[in-house]
C-alpha cells in the first residue's frame, strides 16, 4: 500500500491515530482479535496470528532469505526413536538430536508487536485504535511502521479511519492488556497443565509436539509457583515463575524457537509489548531450542 494517496495532504511530523469506531465490528471479530468479553474501554491486546499474514508477521517477525549467499549449515532438533534387543526382550529406546541440514542464510526482522486499543474516539463512542503513528515524508522506518499498522487494521477489521493524535477528539483510557492469562494458584504439574495448552498442541506436527511436551514436562516437574498462558498474538508462549529463585522462565512451544529467562518481577514483564520482551536486554539467558535444552534447563532449575 502507498502512503502518498491517503496520507499525501498531511504535513511531514503530523501524529494520526487508526481507528475504527466498534460499533462497525461485530462482537465475534473483535474476539478472534483477540479482545475479551465484555469488551470495554482501556483493552488492549497484541492482535492474533490466526487472522492472517500480517497479523503473524506482527507477533512473530519475519525472515530475510538471502539466496544469493552460499547455503549454510542450520540444525533442526528432533527425537529419535530406535529398537535395541536386550536378549529376548525388545526395548524401544529415544533421544533428542540436532539434525544438520543446508539452507540459505536469513536475517531475523523483529516483529513490529503493534497493539490494537478500544479507546473512545469521542464521550460515549468507543473505537478499535492503533498509534498514535508520526507520518513522515522522508523517515523510511516511520513509513514502515505506518504502513505495517494500517495493513494490520485492515486485515483486523476490514477498514480504518485516521484520527489527529491532537486534535482533541481521542479520548485515551488506562490501558489493560489481555495479553496473559494467569492459572488460579495450586500445582500443576504435566498431566493437569496439559489440559490447558491442548489447543496449541493440537495444531502442531506429531514431531513438533512431542518435543513441545517433553520442554514443558521438564520446566513442571520442578513446581513453578505460578504459570501464564499467551493469550491471542501471544499464543503458544508460557511462563513459568519461581519466585523463591527470582527465575522467570519465559518458554515458546513453537519449533526452532528460544527460552528465555528473566529475573525481574512477573508484573512488569506482563505490562510490556512483545516486542520490548523479546528485543528490551531484559532476559537473563536465552537457550535455544536445541539437544543441550534439556541439560541447561536442568542446571537453571535444580
Amino acid at each position: 500500500m502507498k502512503l502518498e494517496p491517503h496520507f499525501g495532504h498531511l504535513p511531514s511530523g503530523t501524529e494520526i491515530i487508526l481507528a475504527l469506531p466498534a460499533d462497525q465490528i461485530s462482537q465475534e471479530q473483535l474476539v478472534r482479535i483477540g479482545f475479551s468479553l465484555p469488551t470495554g474501554v482501556g483493552q488492549s491486546v497484541l492482535p492474533s496470528c490466526e487472522l492472517g499474514p500480517v497479523s503473524r508477521r506482527n507477533a512473530e517477525g519475519d525472515h530475510i532469505v538471502h539466496r544469493d549467499r552460499r547455503m549454510e549449515e542450520a540444525f533442526r532438533t528432533s527425537e529419535w526413536h530406535w529398537t535395541e534387543w536386550h536378549g529376548r526382550d525388545r526395548v524401544e529406546k529415544s533421544e533428542i538430536v540436532d539434525v544438520p541440514y543446508k539452507r540459505y542464510p536469513r536475517t531475523f526482522v523483529p516483529p513490529p508487536s503493534v497493539e490494537l486499543s478500544l479507546q473512545e474516539l469521542i464521550p460515549g463512542i468507543a473505537a478499535v485504535t492503533a498509534g498514535p503513528f508520526v507520518y513522515s515524508q522522508d523517515d523510511n522506518e516511520q513509513r514502515s511502521l505506518l504502513r505495517h499498522s494500517v495493513n494490520l487494521m485492515l486485515e483486523a477489521c476490514g477498514t480504518c479511519q485516521v484520527h489527529g493524535a491532537r486534535d482533541g477528539q481521542m479520548l485515551m483510557s488506562q490501558i489493560r492488556r489481555l495479553n496473559w492469562v494467569v492459572l488460579p494458584p495450586g500445582p500443576y504439574p504435566w498431566p493437569k497443565l496439559k489440559k490447558h495448552v491442548a489447543h496449541v498442541l493440537d495444531s502442531m506436527t506429531p514431531g513438533c509436539r512431542a518435543l513441545a511436551e517433553r520442554r514443558l514436562e521438564s520446566i513442571t516437574k520442578y513446581q513453578p509457583d505460578f504459570e501464564a498462558f499467551g493469550h491471542a498474538g501471544f499464543s503458544g508462549y508460557i511462563v513459568f515463575g519461581f519466585e523463591a529463585k527470582n527465575i522467570f522462565v519465559l518458554e515458546s512451544m513453537r519449533r526452532d524457537n528460544a527460552t528465555y529467562v528473566f529475573g525481574h518481577d512477573w508484573e512488569r514483564l506482563s505490562k510490556l509489548t512483545k516486542a520490548g520482551i523479546l528485543a528490551g536486554n531484559l532476559h537473563k539467558d536465552r537457550i535455544i531450542h536445541r539437544a543441550n535444552w534439556f541439560g541447561r534447563i536442568e542446571t537453571l532449575l535444580s
